[in-house]
């Protein structure tokens, strides 16, 4: 089954999150919200080797003052622009395959996000044919890539609002982990890189 595409309010969570995201609209709209852990800042080192203090986040805040999300659930982590707001919009999905949503959200520029999205792989399909059914995934766009040290596909979505997004996804012990969202290349580069599984993985 392939996700349901509604209302705008939820479109952008619909481009972050593919098949992980479409899910949270099913309850009415109603979305409840879990315990999210707090995002910790990751301190810039100095020449000496000392922490220095983290400037005032902005939305060109460089990566070394990026704040880190460690998912309380599943255990991945990631650093993220500290002026983005996490919010947990986890819900039920109409095929059930959604176990996490987490979004990423600037409170000033409401267009500028990403989600993350696990889901299970239940049909037991190829990586590249999740990347086409669930994530809408442009098939000419569909390239080979990582996340969090696993083999990875990266690829531009659909036009949701507009505009395309860029997206990657892993298959993680039977898990889809799949990024995507509206944020100029550069930080979604480095958001994948400093994406992480937890030891022993979910």
């Amino acid at each position: 089954m392939k996700p349901v595409i509604i209302a705008p309010l939820v479109a952008l969570a619909l481009a972050g999150g593919g098949a992980g995201a479409y899910f949270w609209v099913t309850s009415g709209g109603a979305v409840e919200e879990a315990a999210v852990a707090q995002p910790t800042h990751t301190p810039t080192p100095t020449a000496t080797g000392a922490a220095a203090a983290t400037s005032t986040p902005t939305p060109t805040a460089e990566p070394g003052s990026w704040a880190t999300y460690r998912d309380p659930v599943l255990g991945f982590s990631l650093d993220y622009p500290p002026d983005l707001i996490v919010k947990d919009i986890t819900g039920p999905s109409p095929d059930g395959l959604n176990e996490r949503a987490i979004e990423f959200r600037s409170s000033e520029d409401t267009s500028r996000a990403f989600v993350i999205s696990v889901s299970a792989n239940t049909r037991d399909i190829t990586l590249e044919q999740w990347a086409i059914e669930y994530a809408a995934c442009r098939t000419k766009s569909i390239q080979e890539s990582v996340l969090g040290g696993i083999p990875a596909l990266a690829c531009t979505r659909e036009v949701v609002e507009g505009r395309p997004g860029p997206a990657v996804l892993a298959d993680h012990g039977g898990k889809i982990f799949l990024m995507s969202g509206h944020l100029p290349d550069s930080e979604f580069s480095q958001l994948r890189e400093t994406f992480s599984f937890s030891v022993g993985g979910a």
